[in-house]
């Protein structure tokens, strides 16, 4: 497979951060903090500084295809790499059928013809058909990757653009008390932000990975940063205190500044969900290495099988079984504040295990370039986002059928584990 220069590598870890997020946070931002909503973004990215340089050093040190399962597996053991491996997995593997069908849902609502079909089954066709992509030879630093891109910038330049000539307007006005409950913000913009590590993923095809996958990792992650921050104010600066109740914001944004175009309006929302359905695409391409990862250290029955490379280099059956799990998940249970639950919690059990690798090392002093202080600081937020996870859980529910997968994949690879060593 075709090594991926750093700036492509950049460019797919920034199309798999930025999935519905972004587009989807100005009201609930605005309805908290009003005018000083951008500014959790900012806070966010402090909250994740300090995971974010331990995940980047790890991967320094392993640039290797699975990248979190590798870390845990090689600084703490082969059963925790396959806790933090699996957790990862599923929850990416979740977090992509949600995107998938964010993308059906658009269709069905805006084009009649697709009205008669289930969302449920257009999301399975789409996801196999992005798997079919990947199989037949599409490369994830190709054309569709770039595609995906440029469908994710014009929306995003649109509003960065247009919002310079606001940005030296009179200040929407903040009371104190707002400035106090700033913090209450914080929780939506850092899972807008999460899936900075999942270039770690492909870390192996990358050029020159032990210097270039620290600068994608950090390079993708501030970037998105200041992107949605700067997004976060322009809306704000555009559309005021009613912005905290429009159920579409980007296209109440383009009526704004072009009343007479209704199209305009129409076209770039358009562009918002094939750019998520970008985003999905790339988090199927990326993680299906974490199940090959997985299969090459023969956690599973029948791992060769998963393990199959094509003539490309591409874990096709593993592809294959990520579009079966991600459909399977969302057929039995498809409200998706549950299943984004459930996606977050299995990304952070990873971060965690991570997080006690790079704390390892650093006691050790295999890691010299990184403060001792940051893993216990990664570690805090580590808790903080277990903390709101769990809140989001205990107060909209849980995902059955994904926790009911977790476990029946951590009791397989217990009982593999056993069985080998006798």
């Amino acid at each position: 497979m075709r090594s991926i220069s750093l700036t492509s590598a950049v460019l797919i870890s920034i199309n798999i951060i930025i999935g519905a997020g972004l587009f989807i946070n100005p009201a609930p931002l605005t309805q908290i903090a009003e005018g000083l909503g951008f500014l959790a973004y900012l806070l966010s990215a402090v909250v994740l500084l300090p995971l974010l340089l331990c995940i980047a050093e790890l991967a320094t040190l392993k640039p290797s295809a699975g990248g979190l399962y590798i870390y845990a597996h090689t600084y703490i053991s082969p059963m925790a790499g396959f806790i933090s491996g699996w957790s990862y997995f599923l929850g990416k593997t979740t977090s992509a059928s949600i995107l998938a069908f964010t993308f059906c849902s658009f269709l069905r609502a805006v084009i009649p013809a697709f009205e008669p079909f289930s969302a449920k089954a257009m999301t399975m066709v789409v996801l196999f058909s992005l798997v079919l992509l990947n199989i037949i030879g599409v490369k994830i630093g190709g054309r569709i990757q770039w595609l995906f891109i440029a469908l994710k910038a014009i929306p995003i330049g649109f509003v960065l653009f247009t919002g310079i000539f606001f940005a030296f307007d009179l200040p929407k006005t903040s009371s104190l008390h707002v400035l106090m409950e700033l913090s209450t913000s914080v929780p939506i913009a850092i899972f807008a932000l999460c899936g900075f590590e999942a270039i770690c993923s492909i870390a192996h095809l990358i050029e020159h990975p032990h210097k270039n996958v620290r600068r994608a990792i950090m390079l993708s992650f501030l970037l998105v940063a200041i992107v949605s921050a700067i997004f976060q104010f322009s809306m704000y600066q555009v559309l005021g205190p009613d912005l905290a109740n429009m159920k579409s914001p980007l296209m109440a944004y383009a009526n704004a500044l072009m009343p007479n175009s209704a199209l305009a309006s129409r076209l770039l929302n358009a562009l918002v969900f094939s750019s998520v359905l970008g985003a999905s695409f790339g988090m199927l391409t990326s993680n299906c290495w974490n199940l090959h990862t997985i299969a090459t250290h023969n956690h599973f029955p029948y791992a060769k099988i998963l393990a199959k490379l094509s003539n490309k280099q591409l874990p096709w059956v593993s592809l294959l079984m990520e579009a079966f799990l991600g459909s399977l998940i969302l057929i039995i249970q498809s409200e998706q504040i549950p299943l984004q639950n459930m996606a977050v919690f299995g990304m952070t059990v990873a971060y965690l295990m991570s997080t006690f690798a790079a704390l390892k090392l650093t006691h050790k002093r295999e890691i010299v370039s990184l403060p001792r202080f940051v893993p216990y600081l990664a570690l805090l937020s580590c808790m903080f986002i277990l903390y709101l996870c769990t809140i989001r859980i205990l107060s909209s529910g849980a995902s059955y059928v994904f926790l009911i997968i977790l476990a029946l994949g951590m009791v397989v690879a217990y009982l593999r584990a056993n069985l080998v060593t006798k």
